[in-house]
């Protein structure tokens, strides 16, 4: 998420580059170098009538467009984080699709699959409640597994430089990994699912089993992060 200096740093871009701002005060600029040059009064006073009306409409949206064009750029921002998110799966996705194992890419996708969904559902207004609740632990979970998936690949790569039982010991280690992170998936989409399924008034009730069941599917993403941990191929583990 774009931090509020961030924002205010975009907000004040844009209302400086908008073209209500800028026309004005480049054909002042320009006005006043022909001007110069020429030594031609009604240039200069033309150029000094631009920049004043640049300045002018500078001001004039900054105290009366602030709080929207704050917003445009909050939403700019958060477009151009996801943008470069979704490069960096999509980078993900061509190395796992590279390491011979396509159980990984397939979780991969599915992980993306479920998070898109639940951005539509968001989008039409389709989540609430217990939906909302989903959404946020999802997010989390995606971030967790992803993790996890990035991580699995580096082990691969480091078993590739080994041999014998160092190698063996080490992709069995990967395999295990991936078999955690399909269970968190599996028990993520059957939540999802439940969710879509459910009417949209739900029972106190449910939305604590909801909430139990992501809670459960974050323990199981922690473990596999600790388990993570533990097999980091910089700890010196298995390089004998």
């Amino acid at each position: 998420m774009p931090t509020p200096a961030e924002v205010r740093q975009q907000a004040t871009l844009d209302l400086i580059v908008s073209p209500w701002t800028l026309g004005p005060a480049l054909l002042g600029g320009t006005a006043l170098a022909v001007g110069w040059a020429g030594g031609d009064p009604t240039w200069l006073f033309a150029g000094v009538g631009g920049l004043l009306a640049g300045g002018g409409m500078l001001a004039t949206r900054w105290l009366t467009q602030l709080e929207a064009v704050t917003q445009n750029a909050w939403r700019k921002l958060i477009d151009q984080e996801k943008a470069a998110k979704e490069t960096e799966l999509d980078k993900l996705d061509r190395a796992l699709q590279r390491d011979g194992d396509p159980s990984s890419q397939k979780l991969l996708r599915a992980l993306r699959q479920i998070r898109d969904g639940l951005e539509r559902d968001e989008a039409e207004g389709k989540l609430g409640g217990a939906g909302g609740i989903v959404k946020d632990r999802a997010e989390e979970v995606f971030a967790a597994c992803v993790a996890q998936l990035r991580h699995s690949l580096e082990l691969d790569e480091t078993a590739r430089t080994l041999a014998g039982p160092a190698r063996k010991e080490l992709r069995a280690d990967r395999q295990a990994i991936l078999k955690e992170v399909s269970e968190t998936v599996r028990h993520l989409a059957r939540t999802v699912s439940e969710v879509r399924e459910a009417p949209v008034k739900r029972k106190e009730g449910d939305l604590g089993r909801l909430r139990a069941e992501l809670d459960a599917t974050m323990e199981v993403a922690r473990r596999t992060e600790a388990r993570l941990n533990e097999l980091d191929p910089g700890s010196g583990r298995v390089r004998e």
